[in-house]
């Protein structure tokens, strides 16, 4: 049975983001919190633009690097953890600047 939990992107808080730095297993754990039903762009990747992404844009790359990297059966290269610890800092900014009043 999967338990894992789904965090919707409009009540994502900052205590739900790990750190960049966090072990890859922490990272993959919070990617699987994609609700893939959420409206994305299309044609997104590691390599997009991070800055004009919404928070649903930038945890879809972050929930496909980890699908990808599940299905290679080992963790991301040291070029891929720098962009996906840089996409977990956007989030995280994005997500206090929005709890901000």
């Amino acid at each position: 049975m999967d338990t894992r939990k789904i965090i919707s992107s409009n009540t994502l808080s900052i205590m739900d983001i790990p750190q960049r730095n966090s072990y890859w297993r922490v990272i993959s754990a919070f990617c699987l919190t994609f609700d893939i039903t959420e409206k994305v762009q299309k044609n997104l990747s590691i390599d997009s633009n991070y800055q004009s992404l919404s928070i649903s844009d930038l945890r879809y790359i972050l929930y496909v690097e980890q699908r990808r990297y599940n299905h290679f059966g080992k963790e991301p290269e040291i070029i891929i953890r720098q962009k996906i610890g840089d996409i977990i800092e956007i989030i995280r900014t994005k997500v206090e600047i929005k709890k901000t009043p």
